[in-house]
């Protein structure tokens, strides 16, 4: 694995991230809404998890203070991979009076939000404590896959070697982390560290998917976008339909298949020619031994039948 410098967004949780911000304050990190409301008593008793969230984040998203700390609350958007903070009028800045009102909210802030919320709150926002705490929505330490998932391929007879997408993905990475160490160590100013961190973010974010909106694709030299691991996963030639689902294995076949209203629910109909030469290797017992006698006496070329039988010997 590698340990990231700072902590990214993840892309495909960035939707309920903001959601979640949304909600709880961005001083007390508490959900803004007083608790005994009635429309906040209804919300909190969706089951749905996903709903329940939903629920809340319609029902609080127009508040504009906390009412518990009277904190007033910034105006969150989803900007391609970041998010961006607006500050009302009445907070001016918290930083400071000076500078725009607009400024990207930085993972690691985002992180700090979530540590402190409290657990009776993660589960009225439809958050499992145990199971899905919203800081884990964050990524600070990036997994790393093992070399069978990106061998090397070798090239004129074994003098050359060339790196997978994936690997090529993983040195990106590691480049702009330690870029974005040695930038915090020596103490760059915020505006370096930044730009770091948002490289950090879309190497990051292009291992998983490389072709997301509105962010540019990671090529190789050759101008080639690189096939990270949504690309390799998903579509018709990708690892579930091109090698699970479409792979060559005993006991199977293909055929047009059409609608057949004389089925049941949980039947699948196959054509005859199919049914006859793909068997369906059954053992015998006491309870089914009169059955499969039957089909042996039809033989191969009745349906149902049976093509062959073997004994206990093997035979």
């Amino acid at each position: 694995h590698i340990e990231l410098a700072r902590p990214v967004y993840h892309y495909g949780f960035l939707d309920v991230t903001l959601k979640s911000l949304r909600c709880v304050c961005f001083h007390c990190s508490r959900i803004t809404m007083e608790e005994g409301e009635y429309k906040f008593s209804r919300a909190k008793m969706i089951k749905n998890r996903k709903r329940r969230l939903d629920a809340m984040h319609h029902l609080i998203r127009p508040k504009k203070k906390c009412d518990h700390c009277n904190g007033y609350q910034p105006k969150y958007t989803k900007v391609g991979l970041h998010v961006e903070i607006e500050y009302a009028d009445e907070m001016e800045r918290i930083a400071g009076s000076s500078g725009d009102k607009k400024e990207f909210l930085s993972a690691q802030k985002a992180v700090d939000i979530f540590k402190k919320m409290r657990d009776e709150d993660m589960k009225a926002l439809g958050l499992d404590v145990t199971w899905a705490r919203p800081e884990w929505m964050c990524i600070s330490v990036m997994p790393v896959p093992p070399l069978h998932v990106r061998p090397s391929v070798v090239m004129g007879g074994g003098a050359m070697s060339s790196e997978d997408d994936l690997t090529h993905q993983l040195v990106n990475i590691v480049k702009c982390n330690i870029a974005l160490k040695t930038a915090i160590k020596n103490g760059e100013p915020n505006i370096i560290v930044e730009q770091f961190e948002q490289a950090l973010q879309h190497n990051c974010a292009a291992f998983m998917n490389n072709e997301l909106n509105g962010m540019p694709q990671v090529t190789q030299r050759s101008g080639r976008p690189l096939k990270t691991l949504s690309q390799r996963l998903k579509a018709k030639e990708g690892r579930i339909r091109g090698n699970l689902m479409g792979k060559r294995v005993d006991f199977s076949a293909r055929t047009v298949i059409t609608a057949d209203p004389n089925l049941g629910i949980h039947q699948v109909g196959v054509p005859r020619s199919v049914a006859m030469n793909l068997t369906v290797p059954t053992r015998v017992t006491p309870f089914n031994i009169h059955e499969l006698s039957a089909l042996v006496a039809n033989g191969p070329t009745e349906h149902p039948g049976a093509k062959h039988i073997i004994r206990s010997d093997g035979l």
